[in-house]
């Protein structure tokens, strides 16, 4: 990370001299900077993907590094209750028989 804002931080003071191709050149360091920043801070952090993929993503997800991973993710809380209740409520139909 430090590498790409140092990289930043060079090309915007290079840029401050009185030639327009190095102005231009900032120009494109500084669109390759914001996604390599992106990768950096929240792509590439295992529990902020996860959270992302949690709340934004579903199954046809256009970026396929934050589809959801079914064999990872756990149940959802309701789903997890619902179970519950299913193997209590058919627990206390068998007691009710004896």
């Amino acid at each position: 990370m430090a590498i790409i804002l140092s990289i930043g931080w060079l090309s915007l003071v290079v840029s401050w001299l009185p030639y327009d191709s190095v102005f231009y050149c900032h120009i494109i360091i500084n669109g390759f900077q914001g996604p390599l920043v992106l990768y950096v801070t929240v792509i590439s952090q295992r529990r902020v993907r996860y959270l992302l993929r949690r709340v934004c993503c579903s199954e046809k997800c256009m970026c396929s590094c934050l589809r959801p991973d079914r064999s990872t993710d756990g149940p959802e809380w309701g789903e997890e209750m619902m179970a519950i209740y299913r193997r209590f409520s058919t627990r206390s139909i068998h007691t009710d028989t004896f």
